[in-house]
C-alpha cells in the first residue's frame, strides 16, 4: 500500500515531499487533517516518546496501517516538516537574528554593563565583543535552534596555546566565576583555541518564548565572560610574552 515510500527520501526536493504529503492526506486520514496542517504550519515533535508523535501514531493505527506502514510515513513527516522549519529559518533568519541581538543590546544595557556600547545589531548570525586586546575576542553565534558564546584566541599558533593553558590551570575560578562549565576546544595542530557556552534544543522562529531565552543566554554570558577573561588577560599575556 505505501511502496512509494521506499524510495530515498534524502534526493526529493522540499516541493516533491510536499506533494507526497498532500497524497498521503488525501489516501488516508480526514481526522489527521489539522493535525498535518499544523505540522506545516510549524515544527511538530517527531521524536519518539514524545505526545505529538504518540498521539499521531495512534491515530494512524487506528486508521488501519500497519506498524511497518507506519515507520514509513514517520519518516516522511519527520523529514517534511523538518525541511519546512529550514526553510522557514532560512527566509526569515535575518530578520531574527536582528531581533536577537537588539534583545541582547537591550538586556546588557538594563544591567549597566559598558559592553553594550559597542554592540551595533545587526541581520547576521555572529556578533563579536572586544577584550581589550587584537589576539582574542568573544564571539557569538545564533541559528534557529539555539546559540553558542566562545571566547576566540586568534594570535599566532604558539600565542594561543600558551593563553589556552594559562587559562586551563585557571579553570576551576573561571567557571565558578561565569557560573557554568565551558567547553574547552584547542586544536594542536593549528593552533586554534575556543572555550565556549552553548545554549540548545530550542526553536527561535516558532516559540517566543525560546526567542527570549536565546536573549537572555547571551545577555547574561557576554557579561560574565567578559569580566573574566578581560581582568585576567593583561596578566597572563605578561606571562607568555
Amino acid at each position: 500500500m505505501l511502496e512509494r515510500y521506499e524510495k530515498d527520501l534524502d534526493d526529493q526536493s522540499p516541493e516533491a515531499i510536499r506533494h507526497e504529503m498532500e497524497r498521503v492526506k488525501a489516501l488516508y486520514l480526514d481526522p489527521l487533517t489539522q493535525r498535518l496542517e499544523r505540522a506545516e504550519a510549524r515544527k511538530v515533535s517527531l521524536k519518539r516518546g514524545d505526545a505529538d508523535y504518540q498521539q499521531i501514531k495512534e491515530k494512524w493505527l487506528a486508521a488501519g496501517v500497519t506498524e511497518s506502514e507506519w515507520q514509513r510515513i514517520a519518516r516522511l513527516l519527520q523529514r517534511a516538516t523538518m525541511r519546512r522549519g529550514t526553510a522557514r529559518w532560512r527566509a526569515k533568519s535575518p530578520a531574527e537574528r536582528l531581533e536577537v541581538w537588539t534583545r541582547v543590546k537591550t538586556k546588557i544595557q538594563a544591567q549597566g554593563s559598558h559592553v553594550a556600547d559597542n554592540i551595533t545589531p545587526g541581520r547576521w548570525p555572529w556578533m563579536q565583543f572586544a577584550l581589550g586586546i587584537s589576539q582574542a575576542h568573544l564571539r557569538g553565534t545564533v541559528n534557529r535552534t539555539g546559540g553558542a558564546l566562545a571566547l576566540v584566541l586568534n594570535g599566532t599558533r604558539e600565542w594561543n596555546l600558551k593563553m589556552f593553558q594559562a587559562f586551563w590551570e585557571e579553570r576551576d575560578k573561571i567557571e565558578a566565576e561565569i557560573g557554568t562549565g565551558l567547553i574547552w576546544n584547542r586544536q594542536a595542530g593549528s593552533g586554534k583555541c575556543q572555550l565556549r557556552v552553548e545554549q540548545r534544543r530550542l526553536d527561535i522562529v516558532e516559540e517566543a518564548e525560546d526567542l527570549e531565552a536565546i536573549a537572555d543566554f547571551f545577555a547574561k554570558h557576554v557579561i560574565c565572560m567578559e569580566i573574566a577573561f578581560r581582568r585576567r588577560l593583561p596578566r597572563l599575556r605578561a606571562n607568555i610574552e
